[in-house]
């Protein structure tokens, strides 16, 4: 997965915005969707493994960064304050770009997996980013 990154303004704070190559990702799923793109079989599921342990490794790392505005130890002082609402801020916007991220190596699995003849395994990696994308949406 090769991603870029740029800032963005959002409601006067800056925003970092992570684009990990969504489009490629749909184009090369959709190629093997139509057959036009086959992998050998153990070739397509080693790489569906290693996409899917990434996406285990990035969960890990989100449920971190959803802990950290939770932290105690900033002290009763209006600047301690200030400084979790910034940490906050900013592990909110980590998490957003490990979403597209974890997004992102469920397609591939499920792309990889499709390409090498596994359509009910590609169907299940399908719904695992399905269920990952409306659980983000629902604030979790």
């Amino acid at each position: 997965m090769v991603g870029c990154g740029y800032l963005t303004e959002q409601g006067g704070r800056v925003a970092a915005t992570f684009d990990y190559g969504k489009q490629s990702v749909a184009a090369f799923n959709e190629a093997a969707r139509a057959g036009t793109l086959r992998y050998e079989q153990g070739a397509a599921e080693q790489a569906g493994r290693m996409y899917h342990d990434m996406a285990d490794g990035l969960l890990e790392l989100r449920a971190k960064m959803q802990q950290l505005p939770q932290s105690d130890g900033y002290g009763g002082f209006e600047s301690g304050r200030q400084l979790q609402q910034g940490f906050g801020w900013k592990a909110a916007e980590a998490i957003r770009i490990l979403d597209q991220l974890i997004e992102g190596a469920l397609r591939l699995k499920e792309a990889y997996l499709r390409a090498g003849g596994m359509v009910e395994a590609a169907d299940e990696a399908n719904r695992a980013a399905i269920a990952h994308i409306n659980e983000g949406l629902d604030g979790k």
